[in-house]
């Protein structure tokens, strides 16, 4: 979280300190340079624990989507959880078929449940997933997530 923090800060990073503000225009011209239109968009801090931030999973897929296709696309994977092996996913999938197939990274705020990135499935592709769910009963939701996950690896979509 500080890091997210200063990371979204260090965009408006350069003759004058970096500020929420500037990160934003800067985070806004790198979304069009780049095809995206995000207009429900809202990033408060940069940190990511915000109640306020918004993002659709459309647009949050469309970004994953631009991210694969980039030539830095392994260095942010590498930073995102492995379901059953580290992170926030260490403990979760340890013992299951999933284990090893998935780079997400997680959030979890109360009446907020997310997980965002990368599944690899059996039949060798891979797909960008992104599930948002805010409801007050949000932590009730993994086993519809895990149903999802275990479905998606045996499709052939």
């Amino acid at each position: 979280t500080v890091m997210a923090r200063h990371l979204f800060l260090s965009l408006s990073l350069g003759k004058n300190a970096a500020n929420l503000t500037r990160s934003r225009v800067v985070l806004n011209e790198v979304l069009h340079q780049q095809g995206l239109n995000f207009p429900e968009l809202v990033i408060e801090n940069g940190s990511g624990l915000s109640r306020r931030a918004r993002i659709s999973t459309e647009h949050l897929n469309q970004l994953l989507l631009v991210i694969w296709r980039d030539s830095l696309m392994p260095e942010l994977v590498s930073t995102l959880p492995v379901i059953g092996l580290d992170g926030t996913l260490k403990r979760r999938y340890k013992n299951h078929n999933l284990k090893g197939k998935a780079h997400f990274k997680t959030g979890t705020l109360n009446d907020a449940k997310a997980l965002a990135g990368f599944f690899h499935a059996q039949n060798g592709k891979r797909y960008a997933l992104s599930i948002l769910i805010h409801d007050s009963r949000a932590y009730a939701a993994q086993p519809i997530v895990d149903a999802l996950l275990d479905w998606l690896d045996t499709q052939n979509l």
